[in-house]
């Protein structure tokens, strides 16, 4: 029944808020405290503690389309930007259509996060996964009877809506070198969804970058760029409702 981690903090307390202490928003803005006792205690900086960085290196090495941090309580489907509340953010129509599905497949309300520096807008932001946190049930410390009847079912719920919308409206791009050697931390952008909020888009150790792109086009112009090498502009059409796959050589300069 503990919120924290472990640390002992230089204060003589124990534990920070790992959904306060992720690098994007770090201590800018909502629910997150300096003081070490505090249950929303964020760290003495951002990406202190080895959790975050472990799972910050998971996301980098994978770049997953989807993912879903689950939390306690509300029964709501939170997503960002917090310290930039009504502010257009990237892909918006994508997100806020899977955010309204998701909230209304769930029976769930909808917000904002509750600080800034937590796991979801930090993956959004850096590695464009389309995240969510998911406030489950209405007590903040549930017994494990209540997680078996309210946390369990969600997860059989949610895990199938996401496998599904993995089969539509998705663009793969893979970068490789001439010799066919994937490229990682090649930038990729796409002209018709363009980076709002100074996003992270780039490729992963594999190579690849995914994005799911707005059902309302099917044309669209991409930009592939990586330092020591020529970029690559080419357009790109997916039929509707179909997943695309490209590949893309570039030229070492």
């Amino acid at each position: 029944w503990w919120r924290k981690n472990r640390r002992k903090n230089i204060d003589g307390s124990y534990g920070v808020d790992l959904n306060r202490n992720y690098p994007f928003g770090f201590g800018q803005c909502g629910s997150n405290s300096s003081v070490g006792s505090s249950e929303t205690y964020r760290g003495m900086k951002a990406a202190s503690e080895i959790e975050t960085q472990v799972m910050d290196r998971f996301a980098a090495e994978l770049t997953p389309q989807y993912l879903i941090s689950y939390h306690s309580s509300g029964n709501e489907v939170l997503f960002p930007y917090v310290c930039h509340k009504n502010t257009v953010i990237t892909d918006q129509d994508v997100y806020y259509s899977l955010r309204d599905r998701l909230a209304q497949h769930i029976g769930f309300g909808k917000r904002y996060a509750s600080s800034s520096g937590e796991d979801f807008e930090h993956h959004f932001h850096r590695y464009g996964s389309l995240s969510f946190l998911l406030e489950i049930g209405k007590e903040f410390q549930p017994s494990f009877k209540t997680y078996q009847n309210t946390v369990w079912p969600n997860v059989k719920k949610v895990l199938p809506f996401l496998l599904k919308e993995l089969k539509s409206s998705m663009l793969t791009v893979k970068v490789i070198d001439e010799e066919g050697i994937a490229l990682k931390g090649a930038t990729v952008l796409i002209k018709e969804q363009p980076l709002l909020q100074n996003e992270v888009r780039v490729t992963n150790a594999r190579g690849v970058l995914k994005r799911k792109l707005n059902a309302q086009s099917n044309q669209y112009w991409i930009k592939v760029a990586l330092s020591g090498y020529l970029g690559q502009k080419l357009p790109v059409k997916i039929d509707e409702g179909k997943n695309k796959e490209i590949v893309v050589e570039l030229v070492k300069r």
